[in-house]
Protein backbone atom coordinates (compact mmCIF):
# COMPACT_ATOMS: atom_id res chain seq x y z
CA UNK A 1 0.00 0.00 0.00
CA UNK A 2 2.84 2.36 0.80
CA UNK A 3 4.33 1.86 -2.67
CA UNK A 4 1.10 3.06 -4.31
CA UNK A 5 1.04 6.19 -2.17
CA UNK A 6 4.68 6.89 -3.04
CA UNK A 7 3.80 6.66 -6.74
CA UNK A 8 0.94 9.10 -6.32
CA UNK A 9 3.24 11.42 -4.36
CA UNK A 10 5.86 11.38 -7.13
CA UNK A 11 3.22 11.90 -9.85
CA UNK A 12 1.72 14.78 -7.86
CA UNK A 13 5.09 16.44 -7.42
CA UNK A 14 5.85 16.14 -11.14
CA UNK A 15 2.48 17.70 -12.03
CA UNK A 16 3.05 20.44 -9.47
CA UNK A 17 6.48 21.16 -10.96
CA UNK A 18 4.98 21.38 -14.47
CA UNK A 19 2.28 23.73 -13.15
CA UNK A 20 4.86 26.01 -11.50
CA UNK A 21 6.94 26.15 -14.69
CA UNK A 22 3.86 27.05 -16.76
CA UNK A 23 2.83 29.64 -14.14
CA UNK A 24 6.20 31.37 -14.55
CA UNK A 25 6.75 31.00 -18.33
CA UNK A 26 3.30 31.71 -19.81
CA UNK A 27 2.86 35.30 -18.53
CA UNK A 28 6.31 36.19 -19.84
CA UNK A 29 5.44 34.70 -23.23
CA UNK A 30 2.13 36.57 -23.37
CA UNK A 31 3.74 39.89 -22.42
CA UNK A 32 6.41 39.30 -25.07
CA UNK A 33 3.81 39.03 -27.82
CA UNK A 34 2.11 42.36 -27.03
CA UNK A 35 4.39 44.54 -29.20
CA UNK A 36 3.98 42.13 -32.10
CA UNK A 37 0.19 42.18 -31.73
CA UNK A 38 0.23 45.98 -31.66
CA UNK A 39 2.29 46.06 -34.85
CA UNK A 40 -0.09 43.63 -36.56
CA UNK A 41 -3.08 45.72 -35.47
CA UNK A 42 -1.49 48.92 -36.85
CA UNK A 43 -0.76 47.22 -40.19
CA UNK A 44 -4.32 45.92 -40.34
CA UNK A 45 -5.73 49.39 -39.68
CA UNK A 46 -3.45 50.85 -42.36
CA UNK A 47 -4.52 48.18 -44.84
CA UNK A 48 -8.19 48.80 -44.10
CA UNK A 49 -7.72 52.55 -44.55
CA UNK A 50 -6.00 52.01 -47.89
CA UNK A 51 -8.75 49.68 -49.02
CA UNK A 52 -11.36 52.28 -48.09
CA UNK A 53 -9.54 54.88 -50.16
CA UNK A 54 -8.20 56.90 -47.26
CA UNK A 55 -4.51 57.64 -47.04
CA UNK A 56 -2.88 57.00 -43.68
CA UNK A 57 0.80 57.85 -43.62
CA UNK A 58 1.70 56.20 -46.90
CA UNK A 59 0.17 57.16 -50.26
CA UNK A 60 -1.82 54.46 -51.95
CA UNK A 61 -0.51 53.13 -55.23
CA UNK A 62 -2.90 52.87 -58.13
CA UNK A 63 -2.91 49.44 -59.68
CA UNK A 64 -4.31 49.10 -63.18
CA UNK A 65 -5.14 45.60 -64.37
CA UNK A 66 -5.38 45.28 -68.12
CA UNK A 67 -7.81 42.64 -69.41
Amino acid sequence: MLEALTGFYVAGMVLLLILVICWIVLPIAIIGTKPLLRQILEEQRRTNALLEGRVVGVPAKTVVIKP
